[in-house]
């Protein structure tokens, strides 16, 4: 005798679908399991922030395959200025303090912009030096800039753009 076997559920696919079904409850009718669910992702995003830095940590594929974006993007822009603009994430800057000189990324990327006539404008080296603590440009709830930090960065870009007549 033949069974079939998608009429059959173990228990542990039971549970999970009524969890499944438990959360979406909780999540349309409830703040508090959204609240919740926002302060994990924070302390995850925190977790994660402390020991990565694009500007330090990629690989040659990463780096290939955001060249080759900003090459396409300067080939549409048909002659037009392009501008590359790093913007530095909270643990980008707490991992500058203290070097010397430009991150990797920016020396990478500085070779490959001059190549294909991209002007680059690199926030970490100019902000860093700017406030005594990282966290005077963020919110204290995510990775955001707060006024402080958006004002700063404002004022950097548009001296760069007067400076390369583009403003």
């Amino acid at each position: 005798m033949a069974h079939n076997k998608s009429a059959f559920h173990t228990s542990r696919e039971v549970s999970s679908s009524i969890i499944q079904d438990v959360k979406s409850l909780l999540r349309t009718f409830t703040y508090t399991y959204n609240a919740l669910w926002y302060v994990k992702r924070v302390m995850i995003m925190k977790e994660s922030m402390a020991v990565s830095s694009a500007f330090f940590d990629y690989t040659e594929k990463q780096l290939l395959k955001a060249e080759h974006s900003f090459a396409l993007i300067a080939k549409e822009a048909e002659g037009r200025p392009v501008i590359l603009i790093l913007l530095p994430l909270k643990q980008d800057l707490i991992m500058q303090a203290g070097l010397k000189g430009p991150s990797p990324l920016t020396i990478d990327l500085q070779k490959f912009a001059t190549e294909k006539g991209i002007l680059l404008l690199d926030l970490l080296p100019l902000m860093s030096p700017l406030s005594e603590s990282p966290e005077d440009y963020y919110f204290n709830c995510d990775g955001h800039w707060n006024s402080y930090g958006n004002r700063i960065a404002h004022d950097l870009v548009k001296e760069f753009l007067i400076e390369q007549n583009l403003l």
